[in-house]
């Protein structure tokens, strides 16, 4: 038999996934602090290609929290990690964008805490603070950091009862204007992410108190135009906006279902505030929320995370189209381990980023994925998921807030100083390697498949085209009864495509040998004439004649040929005819076929 070995190597990935040599490096990696437990907060991809993850890691001795910031290479390769302190009070990193002249903002917040500031710090590709405001109240609360056509847009909340806050501020952190608006009800307010349109107008939303969403309009100098309180007959909020085409808005948030489950919730509205459709997504028995949210080719992604006591989802990210459908979900925990409050960033080629802190045995880390459009870090795929896409019907109110100025920002004090984190991969790919018993295959015939380095705990599969059936009780033997000319085997490590090897094997339709000339002297060599046929025949009848037309040898049997006797006595040397019938699916007829030639006998 031909043994033939294949496996399935880095160049053929590259060939396969041309991706992988144009600069998109997809990775899972997971970055520790030691002695530290961390917790994201942000994540964003900069125009020069770097990645920028923060979020803060708490001190596990003394349960002092600061502020943590890496940058990332574009294959995960660490570049420098700070930590921001200002003293004894506890520092978060809440967000992150890009400047226009590619330096980082850092959105400095306290989740609603009653301790320190919330401000905005400016950081060079060195990690060097080049500046820092922040509020002046402890009550005033950063919660995002929005881009605009100038300048950038600082939301959260300020007083108590908290009312929705939006400053914006210039280049080099200075309050242009600052916008308060309370909510009905004396509900606290809390705005967390805006979209600005062409004309400079500004579309916020945010949370009633965890009762209803906002969405609200502010002209270009922070003036209120409208305001809409967008709710379900349950308990909401929103804290994503992006533009979908024709002027549409998607609206993000959870909700809470008539089940009493949280989950993620989307909204379309037109861009007077009006509801198009409503959706949640969900599942029977675990909470759900919606921490993240860009729209990509057209279509939104969101990053959906598990929010309850034994959640069957930590960090998921999920592609829908723009009418809400589901397209797929994938699940970013790591066997053994739990991810939670997942972000996400956009990435070149429609390549996705998402930051999460990942809880394990070890400890809490910064967990980061770069993953393609479809949500995988190939050579790695990540599991599939599955959620309740429920209609959820929702309504618009219009209300009128008194709407007062904003604070001002005043110098901050926040110190920058080295922190080293250790970085481990969490993409381990499994690339398999099997042999097949030979490189050839007749209609109906079979093959034995073995796998050559099989894993513990790696689930294979097998798929082959055209198909193939298992022989009952080998279950290493497929059988094919195609007439096919080329069967392709392909075996799959943990359902990954990325994970395969295959091979190709030839269906025997090549002509069948007769040799010209046989030597019956009993060496052993050559001492039978018969015709060479790859593939099982019916109907066999083979015959051959001397120059006379006189039967010499005749037989219905492909296992037997003609040893040179005729009646008992050799045959002499001489030149002899031969006729052969037989019918074979191999030809891709069931009609007769008849083969003629001629052999020399030499004695």
């Amino acid at each position: 038999m031909n043994m033939r070995c294949t496996q399935t190597r880095l160049l053929l990935l590259c060939c396969l996934f041309p991706s992988l040599l144009h600069g998109q490096s997809f990775f899972q990696y997971r970055y520790d602090i030691p002695g530290f437990a961390a917790e994201t907060g942000a994540v964003a991809y900069l125009p020069a290609g770097q990645i920028a993850v923060g979020g803060h890691i708490t001190d596990e001795q003394t349960g002092q929290e600061d502020a943590a910031l890496l940058l990332l290479a574009g294959n995960g390769n660490l570049l420098w990690a700070k930590r921001f302190d200002a003293g004894q009070e506890p520092d978060r990193l809440i967000d992150l964008e890009a400047t226009a002249d590619g330096k980082i903002l850092v959105g400095m917040g306290k989740y609603f805490i009653s301790q320190g500031f919330s401000g905005i710090i400016q950081v060079d590709l060195n990690g060097v603070i080049e500046w820092s405001r922040h509020f002046v109240q402890v009550a005033d609360v950063v919660q995002k950091v929005v881009p605009l056509k100038t300048g950038h847009l600082l939301l959260g909340s300020s007083n108590v009862p908290r009312r929705g806050m939006a400053t914006k501020i210039d280049p080099t952190g200075q309050v242009l204007w600052s916008t308060l608006v309370p909510a009905p009800g004396n509900f606290d307010v809390h705005f967390q992410d805006a979209w600005e349109d062409a004309d400079g107008a500004i579309y916020v939303v945010g949370a009633f108190g965890g009762k209803d969403g906002v969405l609200i309009k502010l002209s270009p100098s922070g003036g209120l135009l409208w305001a809409r309180q967008l709710g379900t007959n349950e308990d909401e909020g929103l804290n994503r906006i992006s533009a979908l085409a024709d002027g549409r808005l998607l609206l993000g948030g959870t909700t809470k279902g008539v089940d009493q489950y949280l989950k993620a919730w989307l909204l379309e509205v037109d861009l007077a505030g009006a509801i198009k459709w409503s959706r949640s997504y969900g599942g029977g028995s675990d909470d759900f929320v919606l921490r993240d949210m860009v729209v990509q080719g057209g279509s939104p992604v969101c990053c959906i995370s598990g929010a309850g006591s034994t959640p069957n989802l930590g960090t998921g990210l999920a592609r829908l189209n723009d009418s809400g459908d589901l397209l797929w979900i994938k699940n970013y925990d790591p066997g053994g381990q739990f991810a939670r409050t997942p972000y996400l960033a956009s990435a070149p080629g429609n390549g996705l980023v998402v930051a999460s802190d990942l809880q394990s045995g070890a400890g809490r880390g910064f967990y980061v994925v770069r993953t393609n459009a479809t949500g995988d870090a190939a050579p790695c795929c990540t599991p599939s998921q599955n959620l309740v896409v429920l209609n959820t019907p929702a309504t618009s109110t219009v209300f009128v807030p008194s709407v007062s100025a904003g604070p001002g920002l005043v110098a901050g004090s926040w110190v920058a100083s080295t922190i080293t984190p250790e970085r481990s991969n969490l993409c381990t790919p499994e690339m398999p390697e099997f042999t097949v018993s030979d490189s050839t295959v007749c209609p109906g015939g079979c093959l034995d498949l073995t796998i050559t380095n099989p894993a513990p705990g790696v689930n294979y599969s097998w798929s082959f085209t055209p198909p193939g059936t298992w022989t009952p009780g080998n279950p290493s033997r497929v059988c094919f009864n195609s007439d096919s000319s080329k069967f392709t085997i392909i075996l799959t490590a943990n359902g990954c495509a990325y994970q395969q090897a295959r091979d190709s094997v030839l269906s025997e339709k090549r002509e069948n040998q007769f040799p010209n000339a046989f030597t019956p002297n009993n060496d052993d060599a050559n001492d039978v004439f018969m015709p060479l046929l790859y593939c099982p025949v019916t109907d066999y009848h083979f015959t051959v004649y001397n120059r006379w037309g006189e039967i010499m040898f005749e037989t219905f049997d492909p296992a037997q040929g003609w040893d040179g006797m005729f009646n008992g006595l050799e045959a002499v040397s001489d030149t002899y005819v031969y006729v052969l019938e037989f019918r074979s699916a191999a030809q891709g007829a069931t009609a007769l076929i008849q083969k003629k030639g001629s052999v020399v006998l030499l004695r």
